[in-house]
Order: C-alpha cells, then sequence, then structure tokens
C-alpha cells in the first residue's frame, strides 16, 4: 500500500470516529429535539458514505452492499437540507415529505449502481446520472437559502453563528464535491482527489465539533431555546438582572404588541421595530429573548397574530368571515404559512378550530 492510501485509509478512519462521537454526544444530550435527531442520523449515515467512497473498500464490496452504501451517500444530501431546515425555520417540523424524498435520493443512487448508469450511453441512464450528481447542489442550494433566510429574525447568537458556517463549509463542500467528480471518469474519485474529499469532510466535521465542544456540555449549538409544546406558551427564561435599558424597551414593546398591535404589519421586521420603538436592534433582541423566551422574531410576532386569530375565528359575528381575510387582518400575507403556524400551535387547521370553536359555544 503506498503512502498515498494509506493516509487516505487513516483520515478515513479519523472521519468516521469523529462522526459517530458527535452522533453519540447529540443522542444523549437532546434526542428529543428535530434538529439533534437529524443531525444524529446524518452523522451516522456519513460514516457510510465514507467507506462508501473508499476506493479500496468500493472495489471489494459485493456490488448491492456497495449500492445501498452509495444509495445513503447520495441521500445525505437531503438530510443535510432538511437538517438546515430543522436549525434555522422556527416553523419548520420533519415529516412524511422528508422521508419521501430521502427514499426516492436512496432508491437514486441504488439504481444507478446496480445498472451501472455511469458509462452507459443509453438517454435514461444518462439522464439517472446526471440526476445524481446534481442532487447534492440542488440540496446544498436549499440548505443555504434556509440558513440565509430570516438571518436578521434569529434571536440566538450561537445559532446566527452557524448560519454562515453552513453556508460556506455545507455548500462549499457540496460545491467542490460535485467539481471534482466531474473531472474525473464515471464520476469516481480515486488517489490523490479521494484523498481531497476525504480531507474536505474532516475539515467540515472538525468545524461543527469545535462549535460542539466550545459549548460543552449544553451541545445546544442549534435548539436554544427549545421550540415550545404545541398549544402551549413559550418558555419564559429565567429573569436576567434588572436593567432599566431593557425595562424600558420591554414597556415600548408591551405598548407596541398589545396596545397598538404592530404585528398586524405583514411586512414588519426587527430592524423596523426596532426603529419604531427607537431602541438598538441588540438590546431589543435580548428583551424578547431572554424575557419572552423567543428565538425567532417570526415565532414571536406569530404567538401575538396566532393568538388575535383565535379569537376572531370564535367570534359567532364573524362566523362567515373567511379565513384568508382573518390571516391578512392578523398580519399574515398568505394562507400557505398562516395555516403552518396555526396547525403547529394549535394541533389542528384554522378551519378545524373554528368548526369545533363554534360548535362548543
Amino acid at each position: 500500500m503506498d503512502i498515498l492510501a494509506l493516509t487516505d485509509h487513516l483520515l478515513r478512519g479519523a472521519v468516521m470516529a469523529l462522526a459517530g462521537l458527535l452522533a453519540v454526544l447529540l443522542w444523549r444530550q437532546r434526542p428529543k429535539d428535530p434538529a439533534p435527531r437529524l443531525a444524529v442520523v446524518l452523522l451516522l449515515c456519513l460514516v457510510l458514505q465514507t467507506l462508501a467512497a473508499s476506493p479500496d473498500l468500493a472495489a471489494r464490496m459485493p456490488l448491492p452492499v456497495l449500492a445501498v452504501l452509495v444509495g445513503v451517500s447520495v441521500a445525505n444530501a437531503v438530510l443535510f437540507w432538511g437538517l438546515s431546515l430543522a436549525m434555522f425555520d422556527a416553523d419548520f417540523r420533519p415529516g412524511p415529505g422528508l422521508l419521501v424524498a430521502w427514499v426516492g435520493a436512496f432508491a437514486l443512487g441504488v439504481f444507478n449502481v446496480l445498472l451501472g448508469c455511469e458509462g452507459r450511453t443509453e438517454s435514461w441512464a444518462i439522464a439517472a446520472a446526471a440526476v445524481q450528481r446534481v442532487l447534492p447542489l440542488v440540496c446544498a442550494a436549499g440548505a443555504v437559502w434556509a440558513a440565509a433566510r430570516h438571518w436578521r429574525g434569529d434571536l440566538v447568537e450561537l445559532r446566527r453563528q452557524l448560519r454562515p458556517l453552513i453556508i460556506a463549509a455545507g455548500a462549499g463542500y457540496s460545491l467542490l464535491q460535485l467539481t471534482m467528480r466531474l473531472g474525473q471518469p464515471r464520476g469516481e474519485l480515486t488517489g490523490a482527489w479521494a484523498l481531497t474529499d476525504t480531507a474536505l469532510m474532516a475539515a467540515v466535521l472538525t468545524l461543527v465539533a469545535r462549535h460542539m465542544l466550545t459549548l460543552s456540555p449544553a451541545l445546544v449549538w442549534f435548539a436554544q431555546p427549545t421550540p415550545p409544546e404545541r398549544g402551549s406558551a413559550p418558555q419564559r427564561a429565567p429573569e436576567p438582572p434588572p436593567d432599566a435599558d431593557d425595562e424600558l424597551v420591554a414597556q415600548r414593546l408591551h405598548r407596541a404588541m398589545h396596545i397598538d398591535h404592530i404585528y398586524r404589519e405583514g411586512d414588519l421586521n426587527i430592524a423596523a421595530l426596532a426603529d419604531r420603538l427607537n431602541c438598538p436592534e441588540y438590546r431589543l433582541r435580548r428583551v424578547i429573548r431572554e424575557r419572552l423566551g423567543h428565538g425567532h422574531f417570526t415565532s414571536f410576532l406569530n404567538s401575538h397574530r396566532i393568538a388575535e386569530a383565535q379569537t376572531m375565528l370564535t367570534d359567532p359575528v364573524r362566523r362567515k368571515e373567511p379565513v384568508l381575510a382573518i390571516a391578512m387582518a392578523v398580519g399574515f400575507q398568505s394562507i400557505g404559512p398562516f395555516n403552518r403556524a396555526f396547525k403547529a400551535a394549535t394541533g389542528c387547521t384554522p378551519t378545524e378550530f373554528r368548526s369545533q370553536r363554534l360548535a362548543d359555544s
């Protein structure tokens, strides 16, 4: 075995050990939250991906085993996208759609290996191989979108710092790997290219491990504060030491939300609200996060919007008023986000909620 192959084997072992260790640490700390659970699955699947990408091991594997490992590797792109949504989108909850997308990506990888689509000249084989190569890029773009969307509305500073890491590390790795594979026969990485791929993966995992271990033992670098249970109010954080400026901002915020109903403005963002309250944005973030227990500005606004929508939906006088009109009146700009936020908060759709409450009255 030459020095290049030996280095590749050693580095792959280190990547697998690090991924496994991070998975164990996450599972022990917060197994009930969606983001850590997805992260655990992704880390374990990365162990299998590292095995499948080894040129020496892949050459010795039975074809069905290799097909399964490649299928997992292809589907990891979907898991990465789902993890980004779970980390950064306050309204996202992993559901059947994510599972269907994962199964589809997995089946694509298995299909391409079993039928040897790479290198074949039939149009269907060329199309299947092309989809497999493009899929990681599409999922990386989705992950970047999830990390960049509502960046300013994220009230948890540690999670805000993770957004550029996801964009740079995750998306950058996907782009580099695709570029390397496009330049190789049959898209297979061997020799120095395989070692480069392993080194990139090791670098990404090292960055993630550094973030996690810096915050040890909590290891809650993306799940703080935790989302409230369905139908319950957000957990209030322990009261910080009294601060006269924070207290003034809290009073102004209370008036803006409960008297002026500023949340009804559909395009309201945290910068505009801070300007209206005549306070620094960082101070407003702190008040909403530490005093009111919200991790996202969107969830803070939606808590007020949903509360008013519930009152309007149970008003017999508004029985005939369309749900869309109520959604627009409380600040939502379309029916889709309103339905999702309402169901996440109450466990039922606005129409179901109205029917149940009016029937009971």
